[in-house]
């Protein structure tokens, strides 16, 4: 028969076991949590100070089984305390045993409650020139470099106006920023609202180096923005960059108040070579062009601008060749027209004084005209009228001669009957070849295109 007292020993034993293992967890789960927040905020104030800017956080959430949470964050440029952003929430996919075993860099970043305030772009521009600037701290052996992908919904940003200034807001922002598949850049994804009713969509390749970025921007429905006090009224449907390459608009557009227009499908301004952007030899393309302004409008399916290498600032100076292909256009109130398969332009350059002081040769193909001569009412109201008065001196009237007197009629024909068109001259055709400075090498023929007979 056992005696009771060793009975009761062996219990105490037991529940002294149980207690000091308790304790020993609560212990060392205190500890973790202790170790975990210390480094989550060593860490977040290590990036802060290293783009020169401060960085504070309200709380760390940290509980067994649990993702660790940042909560509170708060941006600020410490040279005159201006807050740049708030963040609500950060939640993490690390845990309190990750975070024992060596784990410090996260895998998934969510952000909650994100505000940001990017109408001062300088502050941004010269913190990330000091992060970059900036050696990182040593890494720990044992801690992840694959940097995590970043995520957040429902945030709101303020961005300048390109022109004013003028805060613009987005809100419903969402967006995922995944480490480099490639090795190289980061894959960015985003889309807002910009006040409240132009949808924006990025999508976007960018390199922390600044040598490889790449990107497309769309605006659903297109923008339609104030470009200066003039009047200016800018469009813009979608938008490529690949640095140092291409930029590639789509859905471009412009007016002024005073009827002037202009617009094109698409604009693509590539680089042919490795110089610095703009600096290389240059092809711009429009397609699907528009225009209107001053009586005079037109169209083109396509104009191509060949750039030759040179300064930045003196593209205009730079400009070797135009052409023009399936144009066509009116002058005034229908009093000229023309179509033309195909235009090319040879110069050493466009001055601003006078465009065509350095055009060397013009080649025009496939062109058709037609010229209404007007009535002296509808010559009065042309903006025309004085070059066209001067061209058709004091025979144009409204069916006279040269005195303007309309002739008698003769009583047993009766006046003559009104034409029911007005007059037109219209070749079917015109080839024609310019060249400065050789009588030989210009020439022009007018008349029937033998593939229209």
């Amino acid at each position: 028969m056992r005696r009771p007292g060793r009975k009761r020993a062996w219990a105490l034993g037991i529940t002294l076991t149980l207690l000091a293992l308790a304790i020993g967890a609560v212990g060392l789960v205190l500890w973790g949590a202790w170790y975990a927040e210390d480094k989550a905020r060593t860490k977040i104030a290590e990036l802060g100070a290293r783009a020169g800017l401060s960085i504070t956080v309200g709380s760390v959430v940290i509980e067994p089984y649990s993702f660790i949470e940042v909560r509170d964050v708060v941006v600020t440029d410490p040279s005159d305390d201006v807050v740049l952003a708030r963040i609500a929430r950060v939640v993490t996919d690390l845990t309190l045993g990750d975070v024992k075993s060596g784990r410090r860099m996260p895998g998934q970043v969510a952000l909650e409650g994100l505000e940001a305030d990017f109408t001062d772009v300088g502050r941004w521009r010269r913190a990330l020139e000091r992060y970059r600037g900036k050696a990182p701290p040593k890494a720990e052996p044992t801690a992840r470099t694959v940097p995590p992908t970043v995520t957040f919904a429902g945030a709101r940003f303020w961005v300048p106006d390109p022109v004013s200034g003028v805060p613009l807001e987005i809100t419903a922002a969402a967006a995922r920023l995944a480490p480099p598949a490639d090795g190289r850049r980061f894959a960015v994804s985003f889309q807002g609202l910009l006040e409240g009713k132009t949808r924006i969509l990025v999508d976007a390749r960018l390199d922390p180096q600044g040598q490889d970025n790449e990107g497309g921007l769309t605006f659903d429905p297109p923008i339609d923005v104030a470009a200066g006090e003039g009047g200016l009224h800018v469009g813009l449907e979608s938008a490529y960059v690949k640095q140092g390459e291409r930029v590639r608009l789509r859905g471009v557009r412009a007016s002024l108040p005073n009827g002037q227009s202009a617009s094109a499908d698409s604009v693509e301004l590539v680089q042919m070579d490795k110089q610095p952007f703009p600096a290389g030899t240059l092809h711009l393309e429009a397609t699907g062009t528009r225009g209107a302004g001053f009586g005079v409008s037109g169209t083109a399916g396509r104009v191509a601008v060949d750039i030759a290498p040179g300064s930045a600032n003196q593209i205009p100076a730079r400009i070797r060749r135009i052409t023009v292909e399936r144009a066509s256009g009116d002058i005034g109130e229908a009093l000229a027209a023309a179509s033309v398969a195909r235009v090319e332009v040879t110069t050493e350059g466009i001055p601003l004084a006078a465009p065509l002081s350095k055009v060397s040769e013009i080649q025009v193909s496939g062109a058709d005209v037609a010229l209404v001569l007007p009535t002296a009412d509808e010559l009065s109201s042309s903006p025309f009228a004085k070059p066209l008065r001067a061209l058709l001196g004091a025979t144009q009237g409204a069916g006279g001669g040269p005195a303007e007197v309309a002739p008698p009629a003769d009583p047993e024909v009766g006046p003559p009957a009104p034409s029911a068109e007005p007059a037109i001259s219209r070749p079917s055709s015109i080839q024609m070849r310019l060249a400065r400075g050789s009588s030989r090498n210009s020439t022009a023929s007018l008349g029937t295109d033998p593939r229209r007979a």
